[in-house]
């Protein structure tokens, strides 16, 4: 996160930067959500719903970086247990989240125990 924080990127760019380090294809859906203008963080809501990730580990930094962000959907997608994980520990210390949907994921009730 610190090479972004001196606001020489835009959320599409760190989204792409994402991408690229985990060897995903950048989702067009997705890159319409989030701003093109460099420094601008204001981002509030990220609906990812149906959108076939397992992982949103590519969207962290994104996420990291919009402190007014308050409610992230996941629903519909295969985010496996590892994927909710990674997810949470991120979460924990972002001041805005207050709504976050991983519903109809590929977490199990068994899962959710384990983790």
């Amino acid at each position: 996160l610190k090479q972004y924080r001196d606001g020489k990127y835009s959320n599409q760019q760190i989204y792409v930067a994402g991408c690229r380090r985990l060897g995903f294809e950048p989702d067009n859906f997705v890159l319409h959500q989030l701003s093109s203008t460099r420094g601008c963080y204001d981002l509030a809501i990220l609906d990812l719903m149906c959108r076939g990730l397992e992982t949103a580990d590519h969207l962290l930094d994104v996420i990291s970086m919009n402190l007014q962000l308050t409610s992230l959907d996941l629903r519909g997608n295969f985010v496996t247990v590892d994927g909710i994980a990674s997810l949470v520990e991120r979460l924990a210390s972002h001041p805005g989240i207050r709504e976050i949907d991983v519903s109809s994921n590929s977490v199990t009730e068994a899962d959710a125990h384990i983790a």
